[in-house]
């Protein structure tokens, strides 16, 4: 799953400014269906016997007891480094509390698409922006906000975005939003006049010739540079571990977010309290 220019995504967790994962939103009503099948399912479902690094799975998440898709990316001796493939968090999760997954399960693409903010790929963020990145993907009543996406390019195969919530008053820009609690004012406020000008029909110019000074070193080791590069598809190891499909799910215009499963909850989403990790 890639995201275009005009996208609408929710976020769904966040490292920091520099390393966050998004959903789209179009898919978030199929990917409910999926996650109640799935949770009916997991009452059934085989226990892995033989973990293979790659291979596709459910697990287990004690916090919420609840089911999620899976994927292996390292093996010890009773426990594995997992990543939730919708919400993009990696954890060490107990090998006797992950289960086989059901083929049904594997045509729905990985939801979680990992991002860094415009301008971060070469800032160090602090906690204090970290956290308001946290406290934004939200709306005061606790729903996730729904934001408009630009997209910059690629960097170190993490998409490069600008998130827009065009229905905030005044209208909420995140990079410069967060920009203005990373830079000095004088800075941002040479940053934001330059960025208007740039931004105007008659003087179009690459977005990349307005951000900051790049003397910073990303968490990542991101380079200012945005490099294009295409989605790379899923393989499937020697030894046929089976993986997730890059077939897309239908369109669907349904804003809702994702809810809570087997416990009947309709108003917790699921794994939210990992935002804060």
């Amino acid at each position: 799953t890639s995201l275009q220019d005009g996208d609408y995504v929710a976020i769904r967790y966040v490292e920091s400014p520099t390393l966050f994962s998004v959903q789209q939103t179009k898919s978030i009503a199929d990917y409910d269906v999926m996650m109640d099948r799935l949770c009916d399912y997991c009452a059934a479902a085989p226990t892995i016997r033989q973990p293979q690094i790659g291979m596709a799975c459910v697990a287990f998440y004690n916090s919420d007891s609840e089911w999620y898709r899976a994927e292996i990316l390292d093996i010890g001796t009773d426990d594995a480094l997992t990543r939730f493939v919708d919400y993009g968090i990696e954890l060490t999760i107990r090998i006797n509390q992950l289960r086989e997954i059901g083929n049904e399960f594997l045509l729905m693409p990985k939801q979680a698409i990992p991002c860094c903010i415009l301008s971060f790929e070469s800032l160090n963020a602090t906690k204090t922006v970290t956290d308001k990145l946290e406290f934004l993907a939200e709306t005061s009543s606790g729903d996730r906000r729904k934001f408009r996406v630009t997209t910059h390019g690629i960097v170190n195969g993490t998409a490069l975005v600008n998130l827009i919530d065009a229905k905030d008053n005044p209208v909420l820009d995140l990079s410069m939003r967060l920009l203005q609690l990373s830079l000095p004012q004088e800075k941002f406020r040479e940053y934001r006049k330059q960025a208007l000008q740039e931004s105007k029909p008659t003087s179009p110019q690459s977005t990349s010739a307005i951000r900051p000074d790049c003397g910073a070193t990303s968490p990542l080791n991101t380079k200012c540079a945005a490099q294009s590069t295409s989605p790379t598809k899923p393989t499937i190891s020697d030894c046929a571990a089976i993986s997730y499909s890059q077939i897309s799910p239908l369109p669907r215009d349904d804003e809702s977010t994702t809810q809570g499963r087997c416990r009947g909850d309709t108003n917790v989403d699921p794994l939210s309290h990992l935002q804060r990790i």
